[in-house]
């Protein structure tokens, strides 16, 4: 199971993801955007493909997510907005970020697993 974490301390971000690296062996990341750090520590499911790692962000850059966990049903939400959004991966944590940006906070009566995740809007400079 991954690990993921937000921080608006800029040197919180080293010590967390070297205390969480045993929850995600694959891949390990932390982005600053704003004055937010967002960190994952990667264990691959679901998409083994790097494009999938985390934070993502949105196409424009506006949206960055973290997300651990597993979205059962995400192929049926992803499958109801191909048309309004062009996906890049083949990973649920796109899916996530896609219906957000669809439905806002909606978005949580759509999704069926267990999950936790953070959404960072630059453009509002809101943390869901």
């Amino acid at each position: 199971m991954c690990g993921i974490f937000t921080s608006n301390n800029p040197r919180a971000k080293k010590e967390i993801l070297s205390l969480t690296n045993h929850r995600g062996p694959d891949h390990t990341a932390w982005l600053k955007v704003n004055d937010w750090s967002f960190g994952h520590n990667r264990l691959s499911v679901i998409d083994l493909d790097h494009r999938s790692d985390q934070p993502m962000q949105s196409i424009d850059g506006r949206y960055t997510i973290v997300f651990n966990g597993e979205i059962y049903n995400f192929q049926e939400i992803k499958n109801s907005l191909m048309d309004t959004y062009p996906f890049r991966t083949q990973s649920d944590t796109e899916v996530i970020l896609a219906n957000y940006i669809a439905k806002g906070v909606q978005c949580l009566d759509d999704f069926r697993g267990m999950f936790a995740f953070v959404i960072y809007d630059r453009k509002e400079d809101m943390v869901f």
